[in-house]
């Protein structure tokens, strides 16, 4: 067996573990469903993670008239807990397509995104 053989049966163990080691909570946090009742957002945030303080910024594009215009964005600190969180964030939508930018920031970072589309009636 060749020397560059033995050397690349070798290094793969140690890049797996280095992998393992720098994702070792990469995923935390995920959005789960997202919905819009009476005057307010309900995002569901899963926490994979031990309870955590983060920020959570939403910003909302109105889709009318075949264009994408800010309708706002918004920034809060939350308490997760571990498992199924859901945040509420109170904003004011007209009946129409949206398109929503979620972004989990924690220690000024960005670990979570997500882009998801709802309809208001």
């Amino acid at each position: 067996m060749s020397l560059c053989k033995v050397g690349m049966r070798a290094a793969i163990p140690v890049i797996l573990v280095a992998t393992a080691v720098m994702c070792c909570g990469c995923l935390t946090y995920s959005f789960g469903d997202v919905a819009y009742d009476n005057g307010s957002l309900d995002i569901e945030i899963i926490n994979d993670g031990e309870p955590a303080d983060v920020s959570v910024q939403v910003t909302v594009f109105d889709l009318a008239g075949f264009r994408q215009v800010e309708a706002g964005r918004y920034i809060n600190f939350v308490s997760l807990e571990p498992g199924d969180n859901t945040y509420s964030l109170p904003v004011e939508l007209e009946p129409g397509n949206y398109k929503l930018y979620l972004y989990i920031l924690e220690d000024g970072r960005r670990s979570s995104a997500v882009i998801r589309n709802i309809e208001v009636k």
